[in-house]
């Protein structure tokens, strides 16, 4: 259940003292998942390995505080602060950083939304209405570390635009770079957009890098999606191809995926998928294959039961630990509030 406005406002108060609280609407809000994960060949000798996800296994552990405020004539500000937690230590997900999953502030109206500071960059909110578990699983499927290529889906000092135009989503952004003497180096900018007609949902992004690590390493990515519903059914698709320059060649890396979700009762779904990764790192090259199959079944609209079975195969420079097969399973708890 979400707390009251007048909770959260003076749980506002309390983070920051001293300064005036004038949204007309304050939400705290997060989740918390507790989980318990078996693991093989986790090591060179080959070892099994039990791990409790202190961060999320299903769905990452954050806190939040959103707050919008209506200026009158369709206009509305609002803002967003998330931070992620290690529910295993009580430890804020970085240490020396609070706002780490999103920090933003922006303006909305009948033309759309823009956003200012640390966010979910567009290709992310592109692909992941594609992905057949909906970006959860994050540290086991390949999406997030493959979105922008450094372990990471979001941009700091990110300036974004999101509009909605019936069944049409249009996004854009563009990250500054920062560097004194250039309006260049650094920089990124992206388009996506996203378009439903029927039982038939679609999109695509393209994110382009410049200078992006210094003078002319740049890079570019490309990310698109398919998903087709009937009645209690699912089938959903993507891929993402990043190519990377380097002074001593290029780096490529390409995901594919597939998968199904069917929804036997309203509390109760199952969810397969494969996902494909292949690397070229300078004529380096190396393959990731990923059978995954989970379900989940909800106690109430804000908890959630689930568990995961998954096999990886590796091949070339991609090989784990000097194993070439990785297989996994795990269960938990998901409570939102």
């Amino acid at each position: 259940m979400r707390l009251s406005t007048h909770v959260a406002t003076l749980t506002m108060l309390a983070i920051a003292p001293g300064v005036a609280c004038a949204q007309s609407a304050v939400t705290l809000y997060g989740s918390i998942d507790g989980s318990l994960r078996y693991l093989t060949h986790a090591d060179s000798a080959g070892d099994g390995q039990f791990l409790t996800g202190g961060k999320g296994l299903y769905e990452s552990n954050r806190f939040g505080v959103t707050g919008e405020e209506d200026l009158g004539g369709g206009l509305k500000a609002h803002f967003k602060l998330e931070s992620a937690f290690d529910s295993g230590t009580g430890a804020l997900g970085t240490p020396g950083a609070l706002f780490t999953r999103e920090a933003t502030v922006g303006l909305s109206g009948p033309w759309g939304g823009v956003n200012l500071g640390r966010q979910f960059s567009v290709s992310a909110r592109t692909v992941s209405a594609f992905d057949p578990f909906t970006f959860h699983y994050l540290s086991i499927t390949p999406l997030s570390k493959d979105i922008v290529g450094t372990s990471s889906d979001r941009f700091d000092n990110d300036i974004q635009y999101t509009g909605e135009f019936g069944n049409l989503i249009a996004r854009a952004e563009y990250v500054p770079g920062g560097v004194a003497g250039s309006i260049k180096t650094g920089t990124a900018l992206a388009a996506g957009a996203t378009y439903r007609i029927g039982g038939v949902r679609f999109g695509a992004a393209y994110t382009e890098w410049n200078d992006f690590g210094g003078p002319g390493l740049n890079r570019n990515q490309l990310s698109a999606g398919a998903d087709y519903r009937i009645g209690a059914f699912r089938v959903t698709g993507g891929y993402i191809g990043d190519r990377q320059d380097g002074l001593a060649g290029d780096s490529l890396s390409r995901d594919l995926w597939l998968g199904t979700v069917y929804t036997f009762t309203p509390a109760f779904a199952l969810t397969d998928a494969i996902y494909r990764t292949d690397y070229d790192a300078r004529g380096k090259k190396g393959s990731k294959t990923l059978l995954m199959a989970g379900i989940t079944y909800s106690l109430s609209k804000e908890t959630l039961l689930y568990a995961e079975i998954d096999n990886t195969r590796f091949t070339g420079t991609a090989i784990t630990n000097g194993q070439g097969n990785q297989f996994g399973v795990g269960c938990g708890i998901s409570k939102r509030f």
